[in-house]
């Protein structure tokens, strides 16, 4: 589990630093949504919860010091938590969402 975590860790990284970069390169816009995949409700509900507001925190507190600077220019940062209700096949269809319809500009497919 901590193996796959990482693992995911990793792949959020790579994913938000090439995400970053590319919205730079074209200017779409100075806020960055970044879209998480939680269970906010069902049996996994407590760990959602709280991973999710983990991110409100942190993206707050970016905020709060001027937002993200990428080449000179800041970004203020919003975080959007979808609910996948505990169940494989709800989290599968936001993940896919979250990735193929680009809800937002920044994707956590696994919170």
């Amino acid at each position: 589990m901590i193996r796959e975590t990482r693992r995911y860790i990793l792949l959020i990284s790579i994913f938000t630093f090439a995400a970053v970069l590319a919205l730079h390169s074209v200017g779409v816009c100075e806020t960055l949504l970044i879209g998480g995949n939680a269970p906010l409700s069902g049996s996994g509900a407590s760990y959602g919860i709280g991973q999710s507001r983990g991110i409100e925190k942190a993206i707050s507190e970016v905020n709060a010091k001027g937002g993200l600077n990428i080449g000179g220019t800041n970004y203020k940062l919003q975080f959007k938590a979808y609910d996948n209700k505990s169940k494989a096949d709800e989290a599968v269809s936001i993940a896919n969402k979250l990735v193929y319809r680009s809800l937002n500009n920044i994707s956590i497919v696994k919170l």
